[in-house]
């Protein structure tokens, strides 16, 4: 039998929470609620292996989301996914790996959980994977799917010693180079249809078309003795990258187009795009 994946629900108001609950019910998820940010601390201490992902509320009395997200970030023992209820970019301050903003959106909460929960499962599968992630000095890898994406990014994130430093920019330069380069899925297209909920079943439709189902991602992982280097490359047009290596206030309320700015200003110490844009090196100094 399946085992749930384990969220926590936290929100100081209870219509929200109920909001969340209906849309989230029928997801195959076991969902555990809280009113309070201390309260929400409180059981994480206690039981910091139960939940797998922590969707929370950032405007919250005595703790708010932004706290607790830091003091989830900062424990040695919790390891889990959090998606901070917020505007703009203030989720990547706190330290949350994803946010959402209100009002909610029901396609795009369940897609964004469901994101989180796959971030969250490739997190324990590395962990089995340390030991032989320790030896390995050079490796190149091929994929062709998101989930297979989300999967080889938590992998090889592993090789730094702050992961989660890592995961979030790799993860992203990894699914533009199935979604933007592979099945040429361009920004204003990404926008209608996360909109419409229509995402997730534009790419599966695109992977089985004949002129994108043989394209496949090449991932170069390269350990040095003072850096890790990670070469993505896409067999797609390129793109014109140099407007999304900074954080523009003009996409503030997109519902994406934050990832590539992300791996440039927190998760690598370089990120240099090639050619048409479809090869990007990044770097990170030891």
């Amino acid at each position: 039998m399946d085992i749930k994946s384990q969220i926590l629900i936290v929100d100081d108001e209870s219509s929200n929470i109920d909001l969340i609950v209906d849309i989230l019910d029928g997801q195959n998820y076991q969902l555990s609620m809280t009113e309070s940010g201390i309260a929400a601390w409180e059981l994480l201490s206690n039981e910091p292996d139960k939940f797998d992902v922590i969707l929370l509320d950032k405007a919250m009395p005595e703790m708010d989301g932004v706290e607790l997200t830091k003091k989830i970030m900062q424990h040695d023992e919790l390891h889990c996914t959090v998606i901070l209820q917020t505007e703009g970019d203030e989720y990547i301050d706190a330290g949350a790996q994803y946010y959402i903003s209100k009002p909610l959106d029901k396609a795009l909460l369940i897609t964004v959980v469901d994101s989180a929960v796959r971030h969250q499962i490739s997190y324990k599968h590395r962990v089995k994977n340390r030991i032989g992630l320790a030896l390995m000095k050079e490796a190149t890898f091929e994929f062709k799917t998101i989930h297979e994406a989300h999967a080889l990014a938590s992998l090889l994130s592993e090789n730094y010693p702050e992961p989660y430093k890592v995961i979030t920019g790799l993860t992203e330069l990894m699914v533009n180079a199935v979604e933007h380069g592979n099945l040429a899925i361009d920004y204003a297209e990404k926008t209608v249809f996360t909109v419409q909920g229509t995402h997730n079943q534009e790419i599966q439709q695109r992977l089985n078309m004949p002129e994108y189902k043989d394209r496949y991602v090449t991932v170069q992982f390269e350990l040095l003795e003072t850096m890790i280097i990670f070469t993505v490359k896409d067999q797609g047009a390129g793109f014109d990258w140099e407007k999304y290596m900074e954080f523009d206030p003009a996409r503030l309320m997109d519902p994406h187009g934050r990832g590539i700015a992300i791996s440039n200003k927190l998760s690598f110490d370089e990120l240099e795009y090639k050619g048409t844009g479809n090869e990007v090196v990044a770097r990170l100094h030891l």
